[in-house]
């Protein structure tokens, strides 16, 4: 259920910091050890409202991090979780609610001999006040959706709920479980100004509405050589210290970035895969300031294209949504180039238009990361040469499968799905945002190892439910039926909670 990767240091649990090896023909690595000691100490508490021994939250998710590994698990009916199979170490716990606009809650915690068994963290939800209210455009009083707002602590500089908030389609926004104090609200989007509203004093339910402007911008048009239109060009209008603004062509080639501000000067940058990046200085004007670009493609550049697909079916099926990253070293003293794409629905990836290495650089290396259980694939030594199409196709090792589908008694956006191995330990989880024609939400999780697994599904408005049959009642994992590796059809059926 649990992997441990070899690193120089020591053994971790989190692939990011395993170390890799690279082998040549003959070569010979004596003394790569990894110590598979599993970790068996736990973290509990309970989730509340307003108040410690207030009413319970169910079906929170609780997920710990640290440097030693992580778990994740809901909330039971009674508000309390168990995470188990934790090793000593300081971990970040963040207890996010899932409904509401209540806010994410993150707190510390350190795990050792002491507490090993004993350790618990608490939170407590809708203790303060909500912030509402509206965002639309000056002058025409037009909502604006999908405007970012986030509401930060005067006196801490702390950002409130630990999230960001959007504006519906109608252009209200919620923000709730705000303690009393002094705060500054801050509100932007990609096409206004950005805005913020200082020293909100905040000690009850509290109403603010917000106006953005248009502002300066900055438009033009992509091109190529030949005065055809380059559809799909992302133009970055950048000033020193502040954030990014940002744009892409159309099919036009014509481009528009607005929310700049007048009389300030931007370095701009376009660019294209297959094109050299180009840019231009301009000052943004409330009439327009127009910048035209030129893209053209590099001197020498290849193909580079494959397959990924999962051993586990016969014949090999295609791995979608795997992310593929080409990169090599251009130099002593010089950063690493490189490129990021997904496999599509069929396992088929490519880079077109990528730069054949000079003279001192490396060969490209390919690093493939599929979803769910599936192992991490790397090779080295991939060659370019201009003009050329290289394929590198990858074979994944299949483990066993659990899959399944989900019934939801009231409707949601998310549909989360926990799997643990036999002894309570967390193993995977997914989000399931798509449903079926049969308005269910179908669930895979691939390249596990044999044995028994716990399944537990959980979605807004419905009450969490672990996958059970026979006399368990599937109300926690204690009461949850074990289902082995290499089963399909572990359907869930959540009810309404309102």
């Amino acid at each position: 259920g649990k992997a441990f990767y070899y690193n120089t240091t020591e053994t971790t649990q989190q692939e990011s910091q395993a170390t890799i090896l690279t082998l040549g023909a003959g070569d010979v690595k004596l003394s790569i050890d990894i110590d598979i000691t599993e970790c068996d100490c736990t973290l509990g508490g309970k989730v509340t409202y307003e108040r410690e021994g207030g009413d319970p939250v169910a079906g929170a998710l609780i997920t710990a991090i640290s440097d030693k590994g992580q778990a994740a698990g809901f909330t039971r009916r009674d508000g309390s979780y168990l995470l188990t199979g934790l090793c000593q170490g300081t971990y970040q716990v963040e207890m996010n609610p899932l409904t509401g606009d209540y806010a994410i809650q993150v707190k510390s915690i350190t795990i050792d001999e002491s507490n090993c068994d004993s350790a618990a963290v608490d939170f407590i939800i809708d203790t303060g006040n909500t912030l509402s209210g509206q965002v639309t455009e000056q002058g025409t009083g037009t909502p604006i959706s999908r405007a970012m707002l986030y509401l930060t602590d005067n006196s801490t500089g702390e950002l409130v709920g630990h999230r960001m908030y959007f504006t519906n389609p109608q252009g209200n926004y919620s923000i709730g479980d705000i303690p009393n104090g002094i705060y500054t609200l801050h509100v932007s989007h990609p096409d206004y100004e950005s805005a913020t509203v200082e020293n909100l004093d905040i000690s009850a339910d509290t109403t603010r509405n917000v106006t953005l402007s248009k502002g300066a911008f900055i438009y033009g048009k992509v091109q190529d050589g030949s005065g055809q239109a380059i559809a799909g060009a992302t133009i970055i209008a950048v000033e020193a210290g502040e954030k990014p603004s940002y744009a892409v062509s159309d099919g036009n080639g014509d481009y528009y970035i607005y929310g700049l501000v007048d009389g300030t000067s931007y370095l701009v940058f376009a660019s294209k895969r297959g094109y050299e990046r180009s840019f231009a200085v301009g000052s943004a004007s409330d009439s327009g300031t127009q910048l035209d670009f030129t893209l053209t493609p590099p001197a020498q550049t290849f193909t580079l294209q494959g397959t990924v697909t999962n051993a586990c079916y016969s014949p090999a099926a295609g791995v979608a949504n795997a992310r593929v990253i080409a990169s090599y070293n251009p130099g002593a003293g010089k950063p690493d180039f490189f490129k990021v794409t997904t496999t599509d629905a069929n396992g088929y990836y490519s880079f077109i238009g990528l730069p054949v290495p000079g003279t001192g650089a490396s060969d490209y290396r390919l690093v493939v990361v599929p979803p769910g259980n599936l192992r991490v694939q790397v090779r080295s030594g991939i060659e370019g040469t201009a003009d050329a199409t290289v394929t590198e196709d990858f074979e994944i090792p299949c483990g066993q499968s659990i899959s399944g589908k989900i019934t939801l008694g009231t409707s949601a956006n998310v549909v989360y799905v926990v799997l643990y191995d036999s002894n309570n330990h967390f193993v995977d989880y997914v989000a399931l945002t798509t449903p079926d024609e049969e308005g269910k939400f179908s669930y895979t999780f691939d390249g596990l190892a044999g044995g028994g697994y716990k399944i537990v599904a959980a979605a807004a408005g419905n009450v969490t439910k672990w996958y059970a049959t026979g006399t368990d009642t599937g109300e926690d994992i204690d009461n949850a039926t074990p289902v082995s590796a290499g089963t399909s059809d572990v359907n869930i059926t959540l009810t309404s909670s309102q």
